[in-house]
């Protein structure tokens, strides 16, 4: 009974916290798209940089002020998403039906366009990756691949040296998005295995946020370096 207390009251603090943030992101989204007046500033942007023109054009907004207001209720989705996503206050899926469902219910782009932007080449391919990622977990790669990294070499900067020769070298052929899917589930158990060699030299390290850190940021630093040659690749083929 003294070890199920504290999961349950961990599980109702981060249900908690979870309900916190939705209110926090809901409230800033009411707060800027409804409360606060619209900037002159942003009337004079939209209509300075065509957005009101289109706007209006393509019947989404029936005058400058209202293209404005319709900006400005833009600027407050985007820290209600940003925060959404951050802290899980809804599920990813949700979050993203969420977007267009705003985009609809406030008429922010022409019916037709929002399908469109929404069903794209990007988010399709961005599915794929993440189906990529969820077979690598499923048929334990990840495992092999981590045992295999940590397994050759003595240390932790060696392999470290090694990931991010590999992937920058990797990332400037193949998509980093792609890597990145593929990579993470590896980099977690890189981090478990870490922890274990370390308990096992009677550390007693429970968790290491700096060393999570320092994986997925070489991880995402080598993929940047990478993503040079993708880049390059693109330019030669549109010069040709």
């Amino acid at each position: 009974m003294n070890q199920e207390l504290p999961t349950k009251n961990y599980n109702k603090l981060r249900m908690d916290s979870k309900m916190l943030w939705l209110f926090i992101g809901v409230a800033i989204f009411a707060v800027i798209a409804f409360v606060l007046p619209v900037p002159e500033t942003l009337k004079k942007v939209v209509q300075e940089y065509g957005f009101a023109d289109n706007m209006i054009k393509t019947g989404v907004a029936s005058s400058i002020s209202q293209a404005a207001w319709k900006a400005k209720l833009i600027l407050g989705i985007i820290p209600m998403a940003t925060i959404f996503f951050s802290t899980e206050a809804l599920p990813i899926g949700i979050v993203g039906i969420l977007m267009p469902f705003l985009a609809y219910f406030f008429y922010l782009l022409p019916k037709a366009e929002i399908g469109k932007t929404f069903c794209g080449d990007a988010p399709l391919f961005l599915l794929g990756v993440l189906a990529i990622g969820v077979v690598v977990t499923e048929v334990g790669l990840h495992k092999r691949l981590a045992s295999w990294i940590l397994g050759w070499v003595k240390g932790f900067k060696f392999p470290l040296f090694v990931i991010a020769i590999s992937m920058s070298t990797l990332g400037a052929f193949v998509s980093a998005h792609a890597i990145a899917a593929f990579m993470t589930p590896v980099m977690v158990i890189i981090y478990a295995g870490a922890l274990k060699g370390a308990n096992d030299k009677g550390l007693q390290i429970k968790e290491d946020p700096h060393l999570a850190k320092l994986l997925f940021l070489t991880l995402c630093f080598a993929l940047n370096v990478g993503g040079v040659g993708v880049h390059r690749q693109q330019v030669d083929v549109m010069l040709l």
